[in-house]
């Protein structure tokens, strides 16, 4: 009995430090691309410089939001996997929640920048991460990570469904495994790029997998948990120190290509594990309450529509001309970041209420009737475990 308690307040409950986990994500995306990649910060020295070279390292959040994703929506599929309706709800649910705020972005494209149309449509067809082999050129970056996401997605849920849990496990172990190998086939062909591309950048969502089923073992206690992160932890330290001459930290090296984003997932998965067998405690607090979770429920509007902001604000100091004089500054360009970082932030909050809100409703209403339940009881159950 005291099993089963444990089984379920690991598997069905809400777990608030992933609202945290997912902000930690969003805004090292945020600090990459809106201070050190619009910054001239290679021109500093001293501590500047040194912040500069910090926020390089945010380009690891998408690889974040893979992993997390693989937990949370490979954790409802295994939950439905033999109920009826699967697939319907699962794609009606996956549709409202991508879809407006997607849909609503490629408009913008469409509209804001010249000859983008081409663009929009491999967009809309959830090709972004291989527009060249169309002839596109890409002029919105960042969707090229739900293309990957959602090309994902056509065919997890079928393996969930169709095989047993202990199969799921060994998919997901032959996923992280291949993955490296494809990155590293790429490397050396670069003409394969493309479709190395369509099977290479998997294996983030199932080390997030990996951990859904960890917590779905029958017996699983927060014990399982805490020794699935030590050792997902201690695997990728040893990988650095065994690695770490041969160039397996820089992806200009064909180790560090293959083995650089399983280490960042393996350290992902840890600290991901870790939040979930601890969720409740106090040391985790800053994860669950304030900054951090608050941007992690507005991530996915703030993802679509930083890019531009930037844009907007550099016609702001275009009203005062000398200002521009200060560009190489330090000081600028934290003024010019935190900006940014507010208009980013104000427009993924309108998002939220006038966009995501409604059809998010929309989709609980749905999964309520699907199972004949009331729909303030699936609301609850959906916000809990959905991404």
């Amino acid at each position: 009995m005291q099993n089963s308690k444990t089984n379920s307040s690991i598997r069905n409950v809400h777990i608030p430090e992933l609202d945290g986990f997912r902000g930690i994500a969003i805004l090292s995306v945020l600090f990459y691309h809106l201070f050190w990649f619009t910054s001239p910060g290679g021109s500093w020295s001293g501590l500047p410089f040194a912040l500069w070279k910090i926020t390089q390292i945010g380009w690891v959040g998408v690889n974040l939001f893979f992993v997390l994703s693989g937990f949370l929506i490979s954790r409802i599929l295994i939950h439905q996997k033999n109920e009826p309706y699967y697939f319907s709800r699962f794609y009606k649910r996956r549709a409202l929640r991508i879809l407006p705020l997607y849909l609503l972005t490629l408009v913008f494209i469409f509209f804001h920048y010249e000859h983008s149309g081409k663009f929009v449509l491999t967009s809309l067809l959830f090709l972004a991460h291989i527009p060249n082999a169309f002839g596109v050129v890409p002029c919105y970056p960042g969707l090229w990570s739900l293309s990957i996401e959602e090309q994902f997605y056509l065919f997890w849920p079928q393996i969930i469904r169709r095989v047993t849990l202990s199969q799921i496990r060994k998919v997901s172990y032959f996923i992280c495994l291949v993955s490296p190998l494809i990155r590293g086939l790429a490397f050396y062909r670069p003409e394969l790029v493309t479709f190395c591309l369509l099977l290479g950048g998997f294996d983030g969502f199932t080390y997030g997998a990996l951990t859904a089923l960890q917590s779905e073992k029958e017996g699983a206690q927060k014990s399982h948990l805490r020794k699935f992160s030590l050792n997902c932890f201690l695997l990728g330290a040893i990988t650095i120190v065994l690695g770490a001459k041969f160039g397996i930290l820089t992806r200009q090296r064909v180790l560090g290509e293959m083995f650089l984003p399983t280490l960042i997932y393996l350290f992902s998965t840890s600290f991901m594990a870790y939040c979930i067998a601890e969720s409740g405690k106090s040391r985790l607090r800053v994860l669950s309450q304030g900054v951090l979770p608050q941007w992690g429920k507005l991530s996915y509007g703030a993802y679509l529509c930083h890019y531009p902001i930037p844009e907007y604000v550099g016609k702001l100091f275009g009203l005062y001309p000398k200002i521009w004089n200060h560009y190489f500054s330090f000081w600028f360009v934290v003024v010019n970041f935190g900006l940014s970082l507010l208009g980013t932030y104000l427009v993924a909050l309108t998002l939220h209420y006038l966009v995501e809100l409604p059809f998010l409703r929309l989709k609980s209403t749905a999964s309520a009737e699907a199972q004949n339940d009331s729909p303030q009881k699936v609301t609850t159950v959906i916000s809990s475990l959905e991404c």
